[in-house]
């Protein structure tokens, strides 16, 4: 099975450029970048490399050694952060400790999205370019000539944009001071040529570069760029400061999220309580339907009862209560004016000859008399139904007794709740 091809954004000449690679086949250059490439090239002269020997060969001591290092040469601590420098091995067998650490500057590449590139990793750009052990490669980036040294295992030792525009006396002298600088660091390895990558139309360097030289200089056509060796954490500031604010969005996001979860689950919950109980009272109605012919029946049956219950009631029947209020009235002082039986109600208005007479008269309706049989109107309530008018000129007073039996218990209303 092919390995999925990888898009790479890499400083080219003049300008970035983006090549696609499958696994080890060559690269092949694309004409424009049409996707989130997966790689994107730091460009050198945006990049400070820094030959060393490490002699600890734990990940975390390498860096902290490196980290003083570079504090001690003059780098403030807080530009040395995580994402502004990596350590790059340059020996594969592990036994030699010799290193290249790439410290950037933080800015993004000219002509680089940054929101396209988010999720890009970043290497420094001579990581991608091929070297051959002993052969220091010279190449033109951005503009710039760019000095490559390849460790004896062949991979990158050190990497370094050159200050002079042509390759002349002066780009010979920087590179004889970057050889000396490695030598005196016991880093130098073993060079057998300087190999110049020239385009179709370009110029063969300057005869003055190849006398600066203690070595042989050939010309070659430019290389294809690689995948890096190694995986690289550098990332411009703005790459690492979008990545944190974007997962700052995320976790808001998330936390949203889980508040409408919530929300909507006890909505949920509410809903499905309120359905069932909608449901249970939409049963209990039918019930309630399927019952009222026969609760009807009871309540039609119920109410020719109490119309024929004064009838059939000695203690309801009017004759009997006009003769106990008959039965009631003193040998004088009392006159009875109305009688009046309603269908709950009887009313008594009359002149008695004096208060005390109508005082006396309401202790009888109120069943209040030491005499047996007078408590026929007790239950009537005739002492809330009580009023009379001042004495007369003759003394007298007239009077009116409202009473009202209580409610029975098994009237029409108590028997069923109304549907």
């Amino acid at each position: 099975m092919k390995n999925a091809p990888e898009l790479m954004l890499v400083p080219g000449r003049s300008g970035p450029e983006a090549w696609r690679v499958r696994g080890s086949e060559p690269a092949t250059q694309e004409p424009a970048l049409k996707s989130t490439p997966r790689w994107v090239a730091v460009p050198t002269h945006h990049t400070l490399s820094i030959p060393v020997r490490l002699l600890a060969s734990d990940p975390a001591q390498q860096e902290a050694a490196v980290q003083l290092e570079l504090e001690a040469a003059g780098l403030p601590a807080e530009e040395l952060s995580a994402h502004r420098f990596a350590i790059q091995s340059a020996d594969a067998s592990g036994r030699d400790g010799s290193a290249a650490v790439f410290v950037i500057d933080g800015s993004m590449p000219d002509g680089v999205d940054s929101m396209r590139t988010l999720d890009s990793a970043y290497a420094p750009s001579a990581c991608f370019h091929p070297l051959t052990t002993g052969t220091l490669s010279v190449w033109r980036e951005l503009n710039h000539w760019v000095a490559g040294i390849p460790h004896e295992s062949g991979r990158l030792l050190h990497a370094q944009a050159l200050c002079a525009r042509e390759l002349d006396a002066d780009a010979a002298a920087e590179i004889r001071c970057i050889l000396a600088a490695l030598e005196l660091a016991d880093l130098l390895p073993r060079l057998e040529r300087v190999e110049v990558e020239l385009g179709e139309d370009e110029a063969k360097p300057d005869a003055a570069f190849a006398e600066g030289l203690a070595l042989p200089v050939v010309t070659a056509p430019p290389r294809k760029p690689r995948l890096p060796e190694q995986l690289s954490r550098v990332a411009p500031d703005a790459i690492v400061q979008g990545r944190v604010d974007r997962s700052r969005q995320r976790l808001i996001l998330s936390a949203l999220s889980a508040v409408v979860l919530v929300v909507a689950a006890a909505l949920g919950a509410f809903g499905a309580r309120l359905y069932v109980r909608e449901q249970a009272v939409l049963a209990e109605r039918q019930q309630i339907d399927a019952q009222f012919p026969e609760l009807q029946a009871v309540r039609d049956a119920q109410t020719a009862f109490n119309t024929l219950d004064p009838a059939i009631n000695r203690e309801q029947f009017i004759i009997e209560m006009f003769y106990q209020l008959v039965e009631l009235l003193p040998p004088k002082g009392i006159l009875i004016k109305k009688f009046q039986l309603s269908a709950d109600s009887l009313i008594i208005d009359g002149v008695a000859a004096s208060s005390e007479h109508a005082i006396n008269f309401r202790s009888d309706l109120n069943g209040e008399s030491e005499q047996p049989g007078k408590d026929y109107f007790k239950d009537w309530g005739f002492d809330q139904g009580w009023s009379q008018n001042p004495s007369l000129q003759d003394g007298s007073v007239t009077f009116r007794a409202e009473g009202r039996l209580p409610t029975p218990s098994n009237t029409p209303g108590d028997l069923v709740a109304s549907p």
